[in-house]
């Protein structure tokens, strides 16, 4: 893998979804990357900091899955309890 050097790619158009994630070209072999690459979040379809909020609210507050999906529900992330 050759990430020494990446070059970003232009930036998204103003009606990407906000859970876009920036894609980055390598640049000695082109690959593209993103800022997930490489982690357990890769193929997720909702932002990583969303994910890690839903976490933290079922296991510190002991929250159930449907108070969480009407909590985010009020913060504009539209998902049913069964997604989370």
């Amino acid at each position: 893998m050759c990430l020494a050097r990446t070059v970003p790619r232009p930036p998204r158009s103003p009606g990407a979804p906000r859970s876009a994630i920036a894609p980055f070209a390598a640049a000695g072999c082109r690959r593209i990357f993103n800022e997930r690459a490489g982690t357990s979040f890769n193929h997720l379809h909702v932002p990583t900091d969303v994910v890690l909020l839903v976490v933290v609210g079922r296991l510190r507050y002991k929250l159930s899955l449907r108070d969480l999906a009407e909590m985010f529900l009020a913060r504009g992330f539209v998902f049913t309890h069964e997604r989370v």
